[in-house]
């Protein structure tokens, strides 16, 4: 793999269903990042959450699940590299205009060597 992202936007279907899986997470470029905003099943999460856990994957962004709300005993919501939010990615009216200030600002401290704010170091 050569990309450094991957960004889920499919429909859900017999055909999808699964085909993020183990052979395909793999191929991954190490240290890339999964984003799924799409249908939980289309990845499966078990695969994900072993990538996750031997460092093969940067990590991930999941916005969908296999199972709806995500159960309380995922080992996903326990991970430093997994970003999770409530199946509300579709709701960007409240949040772009704040991320893409945030990231201007970033991209101006970034550019004059200042710190950058909202770091996150797992």
């Amino acid at each position: 793999g050569q990309a450094d992202f991957v960004s889920l936007h499919v429909r859900m279907s017999e055909q999808t269903r699964g085909m993020i899986n183990g052979e395909m997470l793999a191929a991954m470029k190490p240290g890339s990042f999964l984003i799924n905003t799409s249908r939980g099943p289309v990845v499966d999460e078990a695969a994900l959450t072993e990538a996750l856990q031997r460092g093969h994957l940067g990590g991930a962004y999941l916005d969908v699940f296999e199972t709806e709300p995500l159960p309380s005993d995922s080992l996903l919501w326990d991970m430093p590299n997994v970003i999770i939010t409530p199946h509300a990615a579709d709701n960007v009216h409240d949040w772009v205009p704040r991320f893409a200030h945030m990231f201007v600002d970033n991209l101006e401290r970034w550019n004059t060597g200042q710190n950058l704010v909202n770091v996150v170091v797992p």
